[in-house]
């Protein structure tokens, strides 16, 4: 899927749960990696290498779906927040700023909710991804077949 359609899936509320969807594979092999590495179950250079291959490349899907819902999330709440200051304004009632920030908020809770999901699963990735790359550095010059533990 590419950039402009991952965008459509985020032009209405109705279409987020695709977007999740369309990461769900994604999710399962992170928290797949996260339990081989928690279990040691990572033991050779070889395995190291290629578990931050893998992690390298399921942070690079991540990202530009990451920086599509972050975008979408603020211009949401920035286009709501504004309408309804426009609507107020106009009604001639007080404007209490700090109700239509709450609304605001509220009226991209679906949004958030996809952004932080994603941006979770990039920090577990970045996470594994540092211990890999401590693993490789620890032991230099592995033999492949050599256990790292």
């Amino acid at each position: 899927m590419n950039y402009n359609e991952i965008e459509k899936l985020f032009q209405d509320k109705e279409t987020l749960e695709e977007v999740l969807q369309l990461c769900v594979d994604t999710f399962n092999k992170i928290d797949a990696i996260g339990d081989r590495l928690k279990n040691r179950l990572v033991n050779t250079g070889e395995e190291v290498y290629g578990t931050l291959q893998e992690l390298n490349g399921l942070y690079d899907f991540l990202c530009p779906i990451y920086t599509i819902a972050d975008t979408t999330k603020e211009n949401e709440e920035g286009r709501f927040y504004g309408s309804k200051k426009m609507e107020i304004d106009a009604s001639g009632v007080k404007f209490v700023d700090a109700t239509v920030k709450k609304e605001s908020s509220i009226h991209v809770n679906d949004y958030r909710r996809v952004r932080n999901l994603l941006e979770a699963y990039i920090n577990i990735c970045k996470i594994n991804i540092g211990s890999c790359q401590s693993l490789l550095k620890t032991y230099g010059e592995y033999n492949a077949q050599k256990p790292l533990t």
